[in-house]
Protein backbone atom coordinates (compact mmCIF):
# COMPACT_ATOMS: atom_id res chain seq x y z
CA UNK A 1 0.00 0.00 0.00
CA UNK A 2 1.52 3.30 -1.05
CA UNK A 3 1.49 6.43 1.08
CA UNK A 4 -1.16 8.06 -1.14
CA UNK A 5 -3.41 5.00 -1.01
CA UNK A 6 -3.03 4.74 2.75
CA UNK A 7 -3.89 8.41 3.17
CA UNK A 8 -7.05 8.06 1.04
CA UNK A 9 -8.09 4.99 3.02
CA UNK A 10 -7.58 6.78 6.35
CA UNK A 11 -9.61 9.76 5.12
CA UNK A 12 -12.41 7.40 4.06
CA UNK A 13 -12.33 5.63 7.43
CA UNK A 14 -12.24 8.92 9.36
CA UNK A 15 -15.31 10.07 7.45
CA UNK A 16 -17.37 7.15 8.78
CA UNK A 17 -16.00 7.59 12.31
CA UNK A 18 -16.72 11.33 12.28
CA UNK A 19 -20.27 10.73 11.09
CA UNK A 20 -20.80 8.12 13.77
CA UNK A 21 -19.51 10.44 16.48
CA UNK A 22 -21.76 13.28 15.29
CA UNK A 23 -24.82 11.05 15.28
CA UNK A 24 -23.97 9.75 18.75
CA UNK A 25 -23.64 13.32 20.06
CA UNK A 26 -27.01 14.27 18.55
CA UNK A 27 -28.61 11.17 20.06
CA UNK A 28 -27.22 12.00 23.50
CA UNK A 29 -28.41 15.60 23.19
CA UNK A 30 -31.91 14.55 22.11
CA UNK A 31 -32.08 12.00 24.92
CA UNK A 32 -31.06 14.56 27.55
CA UNK A 33 -33.59 17.10 26.28
CA UNK A 34 -36.29 14.44 26.30
CA UNK A 35 -35.51 13.43 29.89
CA UNK A 36 -35.33 17.02 31.11
CA UNK A 37 -38.53 18.22 29.44
CA UNK A 38 -40.70 15.14 29.59
CA UNK A 39 -39.68 13.13 32.63
CA UNK A 40 -40.15 9.44 33.22
CA UNK A 41 -43.71 9.65 34.60
CA UNK A 42 -45.52 10.54 31.36
CA UNK A 43 -46.61 7.98 28.81
CA UNK A 44 -45.96 8.31 25.10
CA UNK A 45 -49.62 8.61 24.17
CA UNK A 46 -50.05 11.84 26.15
CA UNK A 47 -46.84 13.48 24.97
CA UNK A 48 -46.84 16.48 22.66
CA UNK A 49 -45.32 16.28 19.21
CA UNK A 50 -42.02 18.06 20.18
CA UNK A 51 -41.42 15.41 22.82
CA UNK A 52 -42.20 12.62 20.37
CA UNK A 53 -39.91 14.26 17.83
CA UNK A 54 -37.06 14.27 20.38
CA UNK A 55 -37.64 10.60 21.09
CA UNK A 56 -37.69 9.77 17.38
CA UNK A 57 -34.53 11.84 16.82
CA UNK A 58 -32.80 9.97 19.64
CA UNK A 59 -33.70 6.57 18.16
CA UNK A 60 -32.82 7.62 14.60
CA UNK A 61 -29.41 9.05 15.53
CA UNK A 62 -28.58 6.01 17.64
CA UNK A 63 -29.42 3.63 14.79
CA UNK A 64 -27.49 5.80 12.30
CA UNK A 65 -24.41 5.82 14.53
CA UNK A 66 -24.60 2.03 14.81
CA UNK A 67 -24.88 1.71 11.03
CA UNK A 68 -21.87 4.00 10.44
CA UNK A 69 -19.80 1.97 12.90
CA UNK A 70 -20.66 -1.21 11.00
CA UNK A 71 -19.74 0.44 7.68
CA UNK A 72 -16.42 1.63 9.14
CA UNK A 73 -15.69 -1.90 10.38
CA UNK A 74 -16.39 -3.46 6.97
CA UNK A 75 -14.36 -0.72 5.29
CA UNK A 76 -11.39 -1.58 7.49
CA UNK A 77 -11.65 -5.27 6.70
CA UNK A 78 -11.77 -4.48 2.99
CA UNK A 79 -8.80 -2.13 2.98
CA UNK A 80 -7.16 -1.76 -0.45
CA UNK A 81 -4.36 -4.18 -1.17
CA UNK A 82 -1.28 -3.20 -3.14
CA UNK A 83 -1.41 -4.12 -6.81
CA UNK A 84 1.28 -6.08 -8.60
CA UNK A 85 2.57 -2.91 -10.24
CA UNK A 86 2.80 -1.14 -6.90
CA UNK A 87 4.62 -4.11 -5.37
CA UNK A 88 7.10 -4.11 -8.25
CA UNK A 89 7.70 -0.39 -7.85
CA UNK A 90 8.37 -0.82 -4.12
CA UNK A 91 10.82 -3.64 -4.77
CA UNK A 92 12.62 -1.57 -7.40
CA UNK A 93 12.82 1.43 -5.08
CA UNK A 94 14.09 -0.74 -2.25
CA UNK A 95 16.73 -2.27 -4.54
CA UNK A 96 17.96 1.24 -5.39
CA UNK A 97 18.15 2.14 -1.69
CA UNK A 98 20.06 -1.07 -0.93
CA UNK A 99 22.51 -0.41 -3.75
CA UNK A 100 23.18 3.15 -2.55
CA UNK A 101 23.49 2.07 1.07
CA UNK A 102 25.93 -0.77 0.36
CA UNK A 103 28.02 1.50 -1.86
CA UNK A 104 28.44 3.90 1.06
CA UNK A 105 29.36 1.09 3.47
CA UNK A 106 32.43 0.12 1.39
CA UNK A 107 31.45 -3.53 1.08
CA UNK A 108 33.58 -6.15 -0.59
CA UNK A 109 32.35 -7.29 -3.99
CA UNK A 110 34.19 -10.62 -3.94
CA UNK A 111 31.84 -12.69 -1.81
CA UNK A 112 30.30 -16.02 -2.75
CA UNK A 113 27.19 -16.09 -0.50
CA UNK A 114 23.93 -15.16 -2.26
CA UNK A 115 22.45 -11.79 -1.25
CA UNK A 116 25.29 -11.30 1.23
CA UNK A 117 28.07 -8.74 1.38
CA UNK A 118 31.08 -8.25 3.62
CA UNK A 119 32.63 -5.00 4.78
CA UNK A 120 36.14 -4.39 3.50
CA UNK A 121 37.45 -5.06 6.99
CA UNK A 122 35.40 -8.30 6.96
CA UNK A 123 33.91 -7.59 10.38
CA UNK A 124 30.35 -6.65 9.33
CA UNK A 125 28.02 -8.88 7.32
CA UNK A 126 25.28 -7.34 5.17
CA UNK A 127 22.33 -9.50 4.09
CA UNK A 128 19.63 -8.42 1.63
CA UNK A 129 16.20 -9.94 2.32
CA UNK A 130 14.34 -9.94 -1.00
CA UNK A 131 10.81 -10.87 0.12
CA UNK A 132 9.05 -7.52 0.62
CA UNK A 133 5.89 -9.07 2.07
CA UNK A 134 7.58 -11.25 4.70
CA UNK A 135 9.31 -9.73 7.75
CA UNK A 136 12.56 -11.21 9.00
CA UNK A 137 11.87 -14.17 11.28
CA UNK A 138 13.89 -16.21 13.73
CA UNK A 139 14.85 -18.77 11.03
CA UNK A 140 16.60 -16.17 8.88
CA UNK A 141 18.27 -14.65 11.95
CA UNK A 142 19.76 -18.02 12.83
CA UNK A 143 21.06 -18.45 9.28
CA UNK A 144 22.66 -15.02 9.40
CA UNK A 145 24.18 -15.78 12.79
CA UNK A 146 25.72 -18.97 11.37
CA UNK A 147 27.26 -16.89 8.57
CA UNK A 148 28.61 -14.45 11.14
CA UNK A 149 30.35 -17.33 12.91
CA UNK A 150 31.61 -18.73 9.62
CA UNK A 151 33.19 -15.46 8.49
CA UNK A 152 34.07 -14.25 12.02
CA UNK A 153 31.95 -11.09 11.88
CA UNK A 154 31.18 -9.21 15.07
CA UNK A 155 27.89 -7.78 13.73
CA UNK A 156 25.43 -8.04 10.85
CA UNK A 157 22.82 -5.91 9.15
CA UNK A 158 19.79 -7.34 7.36
CA UNK A 159 18.22 -5.03 4.79
CA UNK A 160 14.54 -6.00 4.69
CA UNK A 161 11.67 -3.80 3.44
CA UNK A 162 9.17 -5.26 5.94
CA UNK A 163 11.44 -5.09 8.96
CA UNK A 164 11.62 -7.61 11.78
CA UNK A 165 8.98 -9.77 13.47
CA UNK A 166 8.39 -8.81 17.10
CA UNK A 167 9.14 -12.28 18.60
CA UNK A 168 12.57 -12.27 16.91
CA UNK A 169 13.74 -8.91 18.27
CA UNK A 170 15.37 -10.36 21.39
CA UNK A 171 17.44 -12.87 19.41
CA UNK A 172 18.55 -10.15 16.98
CA UNK A 173 19.66 -7.98 19.87
CA UNK A 174 21.60 -10.79 21.52
CA UNK A 175 23.27 -11.80 18.24
CA UNK A 176 24.20 -8.18 17.40
CA UNK A 177 22.09 -8.24 14.24
CA UNK A 178 20.41 -5.02 13.12
CA UNK A 179 17.43 -5.14 10.75
CA UNK A 180 16.91 -2.04 8.58
CA UNK A 181 13.52 -1.64 6.97
CA UNK A 182 12.44 0.70 4.18
CA UNK A 183 12.08 3.80 6.36
CA UNK A 184 15.33 3.21 8.29
CA UNK A 185 17.30 2.84 5.07
CA UNK A 186 15.90 6.12 3.74
CA UNK A 187 16.68 7.84 7.05
CA UNK A 188 20.27 6.57 7.15
CA UNK A 189 20.94 7.62 3.56
CA UNK A 190 19.48 11.05 4.23
CA UNK A 191 21.55 11.36 7.42
CA UNK A 192 24.72 10.37 5.62
CA UNK A 193 24.02 12.96 2.93
CA UNK A 194 23.48 15.63 5.60
CA UNK A 195 26.74 14.72 7.35
CA UNK A 196 28.59 14.78 4.02
CA UNK A 197 27.20 18.24 3.17
CA UNK A 198 28.13 19.53 6.62
CA UNK A 199 31.70 18.25 6.21
CA UNK A 200 31.98 20.07 2.89
CA UNK A 201 30.78 23.33 4.48
CA UNK A 202 33.31 22.98 7.32
CA UNK A 203 36.15 22.52 4.87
Amino acid sequence: MTAATSEMYLLELNKWILGSGLCTALAVGAGLLYLLNVGSGLNLAGESWPHQALLLLFCAMLLTALLLNVLALFGRQKSPQPSAATEAELQQRFAVLVSRYLARQHVSVSFTEANCHLHQSRDVLYVVHQDSGQPVDIVLLRQVFQLMLKYQCHSAQILAPSGLQSPAQFFALEANIRVLNFAELEYRLAQQKTDFDNNIKIR
